[in-house]
């Protein structure tokens, strides 16, 4: 098949539309395309900060966990705990483990 032959079985697309010339300046933004372009550029950087902010409050969320489950077993290990507040803080820390890991499949 030569080249002739297979450029002539291509179609052409969009037979109307005009192509700038590869020298050709583009032409001038107008006002209103330029203002879209910036406000598109905002709104653009406000949702990856609202992206980074949700992160943020989940990384805050977990070290809010773990300080409370240090928290009171620090509170309880120096006062001569029993076996029932040792108990209870164990399956304490097992329910903030449970829930890190559920919203970590999520």
């Amino acid at each position: 098949m030569s080249a002739s032959n297979s450029a002539s079985r291509l179609r052409q697309v969009a037979p109307d539309r005009e192509f700038p010339e590869a020298g050709a300046a583009p032409a001038p933004a107008s006002r209103v395309t330029l203002e879209a372009a910036g406000l598109q550029m905002i709104l653009l950087g406000l949702k990856a900060l609202g992206q980074r902010a949700v992160v943020a409050l989940a990384t805050i969320a977990t070290a809010a966990g773990l300080a409370s489950v240090w928290f009171l077993f620090w509170q309880a290990l120096p006062a001569d705990p029993s076996v029932h507040q040792l108990v209870t803080l164990g399956m304490y820390a097992l329910f903030v483990l449970a829930v890190f890991a559920q919203t970590a499949r999520k």
